[in-house]
């Protein structure tokens, strides 16, 4: 009796190491996120002072693509002009919730005045091919931080 309880037990114990196996082996599921809210970015460095304030908008599609699109007003002191563009871009998962993010393409809409350089000089990674990682991660209140690793860009709450 006493055998064929530790046979048993040992069957548990192999079907249980299969089955986590199984579970942690399994891809991830496909990310599909939208954010947008407003933004106020400041950023000073070489007796320079670089603003940036308006409405971005994030998503990423569960088939590796997606876009983020600005929308306000820059200032570059004593320079101000306004942005209204889009960027694509590809993702992949590196790992967990590290994913790399490679841009695309960039349309600038029509009223979009700010020139070429100053958004990629003072937001590194919107450059066309450049790669940069970024990670998402759930709160236990089921909000969405995304943003480098360093620092979140955006907090996602319905």
């Amino acid at each position: 009796m006493t055998r064929n309880i530790w046979r048993l037990a040992f069957v548990a114990f192999n079907l249980t190491l299969i089955v986590l196996t199984m579970t942690r082996s399994q891809p991830a599921s496909p990310l599909s996120v939208t954010c947008q809210g407003n933004l106020s970015y400041s950023d000073r460095h070489d007796d320079s002072e670089f603003i940036f304030e308006g409405l971005v908008a994030m998503h990423f599609e569960p088939n590796g693509t997606g876009y983020f699109s600005m929308n306000g007003d820059i200032r570059h002191l004593p320079q101000h002009w306004q942005v209204s563009r889009q960027t694509f871009f590809t993702w992949a998962q590196r790992r967990d919730r590290l994913y790399d993010i490679v841009i695309t393409g960039i349309q600038h809409f029509s009223h979009d005045t700010v020139p070429e350089g100053i958004l990629e000089k003072n937001i590194a990674g919107l450059t066309l091919g450049q790669k940069r990682a970024f990670t998402i991660t759930k709160t236990p209140d089921g909000a969405l931080v995304l943003g480098p690793a360093t620092s979140p860009i955006f907090i996602c709450a319905d």
